[in-house]
């Protein structure tokens, strides 16, 4: 099933860290083909630092995101966010075991 983004500009949520610099990546699914039974979905991808101990809002406009080639045979198109399917948030080399979280997470609206 997939869900239609389109009049929306991008994505906020409230993210948990320990301040220690590292790189999370945060990924939209887009645009699958047809009837697929495989992880074939365009990946969109932004990153931001944990640059805070505690908790602190992060807003990822839509618009800043990337496309992630990740050799999956996902269609080219343009990210037009009519075909959302998913998406994910991966942490990259931490000094060893970390728990984050996020909460809170919610697609915002176009306009004031």
């Amino acid at each position: 099933i997939s869900y239609d983004w389109s009049d929306k500009t991008g994505i906020a949520f409230w993210f948990h860290g320990h301040g220690q610099g590292t790189e999370i990546v945060f990924d939209v699914l887009d645009n699958r083909h047809a009837c697929s039974t495989v992880d074939d979905a365009q990946r969109f991808s932004t990153e931001f630092v944990d640059d805070v101990t505690g908790w602190q809002r992060v807003v990822i406009p839509f618009e800043t995101m990337h496309l992630k080639n990740i050799g999956n045979a996902a269609p080219v198109d343009e990210f037009d966010l009519s075909a959302v399917t998913g998406w994910g948030i991966g942490i990259l080399r931490t000094n060893g075991e970390a728990t984050f979280y996020i909460d809170d997470l919610r697609l915002l609206p176009a306009g004031p």
